[in-house]
């Protein structure tokens, strides 16, 4: 099966860039990787230095690999318009949803459930591809990522809902009824085709959907999945780390590792600049993120004990090896997260 690794934490802390690295550790060392974005931020582009990062995703080549990393962001109408598409054994059929103005509103609104939708795209991914052995997701930020593992049900709750059944009512029965006929009027488009074609991509997509999320429920309470939680190292960070350790904690899920990224180095505590090299400003300002980053670190292993692991702020990050400085940073990361699941 599929392994899943699945990286929370609050804004800013470098999460995006961790979860590239631990799919560039997996890829390098010969696992068929795929990394899925499902930050809003969209800072995956970035993290791996491409332009561009779609919905259909990009193989990246990784030095010293065998295999492409796989790498997509999510991009939820896209992705609902394809499902629906599939839904259709029709061509001609599925150019139509594409243009239906009602579906195209109901497409924007579910987009909104991107925790749903993140979950039912992570098993797309391990469907359609050559099976990946790895997939690592990374969330949008802070305490709504929980919602990712909590409820992938949220976007059943909307097909259960008064809107959704009344499209159902009115496509499938509203044929001799004034309204509906009012409203094609009112429209000057066929307003009973485009509830019908809705209808009919629905019950397949929403099919579909069901399997799905049945499957990512599963795969995400599974003994072989890695929640990994990152952590910067301000007191904010840690408040929204801990909080997450909560959450996780009601749903008897916790954290295969909790990094502390863009550690300084202790020994800096000992640096001693030459007389009159370093402004007296800048090497208190050393001194006092040293005390903030071991104020943290204590809260840190309070909490969670040998899970704890620094990842060291890497200058190598701006340099033309990117990749390859980054997988070097994710193989401790991704090695602890393997050994804690």
């Amino acid at each position: 099966m599929t392994r899943l690794t699945v990286v929370l934490g609050s804004g800013g802390v470098g999460k995006t860039t961790l979860a590239a690295a631990i799919a560039l550790a997996a890829t390098r060392a010969g696992r068929r990787t795929v990394l899925l974005g499902a930050d809003p931020a969209r800072r995956l582009r970035s993290a791996l230095g491409l332009e561009h990062v779609g919905d259909a995703g990009v193989d990246v080549a990784v030095p010293g690999a065998p295999l492409a990393l796989h790498a997509s962001l999510l991009e939820p109408s896209i992705a609902l318009r394809r499902w629906a598409s599939v839904a259709l054994a029709d061509d001609a059929a599925a150019a139509r949803l594409a243009r239906n103005p009602l579906f195209i509103v109901l497409a924007d609104r579910l987009a909104g459930f991107g925790d749903a939708i993140a979950c039912a795209r992570a098993v797309e991914l391990a469907e359609t591809l050559p099976v990946p052995d790895e997939i690592v997701l990374d969330t949008a930020p802070g305490l709504a990522a929980v919602e990712l593992l909590t409820r992938p049900q949220r976007l059943m709750e909307l097909f259960d809902g008064r809107v959704v059944q009344s499209l159902v009512r009115l496509a499938r029965f509203g044929k001799a009824g004034r309204t509906v006929k009012a409203l094609a009027r009112l429209s000057g488009a066929d307003l009973l085709r485009d509830l019908g074609e809705l209808v009919s991509a629905m019950e397949g997509t929403i099919a579909a959907l069901v399997r799905r999320l049945e499957r990512a429920r599963a795969w995400l309470s599974d003994p072989g999945t890695s929640l990994v939680l990152v952590c910067g190292s301000t007191d904010e960070a840690a408040d929204v780390t801990l909080a997450l350790a909560e959450q996780l904690k009601a749903l008897s899920l916790s954290p295969a590792c909790v990094a502390l990224n863009r550690a300084l180095p202790d020994s800096l505590a000992r640096w001693e600049p030459p007389a009159g090299g370093v402004p007296a400003p800048f090497v208190r300002y050393v001194h006092n993120q040293l005390a903030l980053q071991r104020r943290v670190k204590e809260r840190l292993v309070a909490a969670f004990g040998g899970l704890v692991r620094e990842v060291p702020e890497s200058g190598a990050l701006e340099e033309s090896s990117r990749l390859e400085a980054l997988a070097a940073l994710g193989e401790p990361l991704r090695a602890a997260s393997r050994r804690a699941s």
